[in-house]
């Protein structure tokens, strides 16, 4: 019987003023049942403490790197520079490893491997978790695997390079995505798992990840065979996330640009959509006091619901009235337009969701 090689794991965690984390991260890696590990802290001069915490284990971690970066990347790069082992792997400082997740890696890797990855359990600011599901590699072209989970033989960085570092969000997406177009052999293990805490910048800067992650799709899908299907989907999951920005970020101001659009002379507002995005649009208004006279959909299935303290309605009630419409469907909205202006209606005003912004809207068309 062949026996499998046993490989040598090295782990970097990148820090930046996470105090009230880090430890977990560090014990997690820690107290891992695999003692061949190499642990590398790049830290990018905290100043909240978590240099502090990083010190209390200092005689247990194999290096630490104390200094400014240019990024969450560039502290990446500085920790694969540094490491020794053949398999790396990246837990930040955010995030914390499952008991066995170094065991498994060691199980699963062998020779014919370059990238494994597995599930990640994100933690919600509800306390609340979600389990990633399994993602395809064929689906790679518009999304990401779920990155904390990846771990990648060290030939890999030596073939095709460093994260590029010139993208500050989406960069691990760039790696994964060069590794793959060059043949890299990919592994999905269900038993490999990573915690992963939500709040990350890829989720608190929303709009920045979705222009990056659409740059570097764009970049890499001309080595698809099914280019047109994926350039559609890349376009799809863009809005996606543009509709995400709008019904979730505090700061974007909604009610303003609402407000705007309409000319301080809103009607009675409509939402037209009743599935997802309608029910995301109809919390953020109500968060803004923004009363939303009604909400209507095509599914006749849905007509009667109750989405909050909305009736869902068949469209047919703005054939009369005056009515201000947001269509909040991120696809479909050039029919649904076309339907409304078959009312003939001349009361009727009606803008796409991200049409209530000029500037996102000229990103989404």
């Amino acid at each position: 019987m062949l026996m499998r090689h046993k490989f040598r794991i090295s782990m970097i965690t990148v820090t930046f003023n996470c105090v009230n984390t880090v430890e977990q991260t560090i014990k997690s890696v820690l107290n891992q049942k695999s003692s061949d590990i190499e642990y590398i802290i790049v830290d990018g001069m905290s100043t909240d403490g978590t240099w502090e915490v990083i010190n209390q284990y200092a005689d247990r971690i194999d290096r630490i790197i104390h200094e400014p970066d240019t990024g969450i990347y560039d502290a990446m790069n500085k920790g694969i520079a540094a490491s020794s082992g053949e398999i790396i792997g990246f837990i930040n400082g955010d995030d914390w490893l499952d008991d066995e997740t170094i065991s498994t890696v060691i199980d699963s890797f062998d020779d014919g491997i370059d990238v494994l990855y597995g599930r990640i359990y994100v933690l919600k600011k509800d306390g609340s978790y979600e389990i990633s599901e399994k993602e395809s590699m064929e689906d790679i072209w518009y999304k990401m695997i779920p990155h904390p989970s990846v771990f990648v033989k060290r030939s890999c960085f030596s073939r095709w390079g460093f994260f590029d570092d010139r993208y500050l969000i989406a960069a691990d997406y760039d790696l994964i995505l060069r590794f793959y177009i060059n043949n890299a052999k990919f592994l999905y293990n269900n038993q490999l798992t990573v915690y992963f805490r939500e709040g990350g910048v890829s989720t608190t800067r929303t709009l920045e990840s979705a222009l990056e992650v659409r740059e570097i799709s764009n970049k890499y899908v001309r080595y698809c065979d099914d280019r047109e299907k994926f350039q559609e989907l890349i376009i799809r999951r863009f809005v996606n996330s543009i509709f995400d920005y709008i019904c979730c970020d505090d700061s974007y101001g909604i009610r303003r640009r609402i407000e705007n659009k309409f000319d301080h002379q809103l009607g009675d507002l409509c939402v037209f959509g009743a599935g997802y995005w309608g029910t995301r649009l109809l919390e953020r208004l109500k968060i803004n006091d923004i009363k939303c006279s009604r909400i209507v959909d095509n599914n006749e299935s849905r007509i009667g619901e109750i989405i909050g303290d909305t009736v869902v309605y068949s469209p047919q009630i703005l054939i009369h009235g005056k009515w201000d419409v947001i269509i909040a469907t991120s696809s479909g909205f050039e029919g649904i337009k076309e339907q409304i202006r078959k009312y003939n209606n001349p009361l009727i005003r009606c803008y796409w969701l991200p049409e209530i912004d000029d500037d996102l809207y000229r990103l989404c068309v």
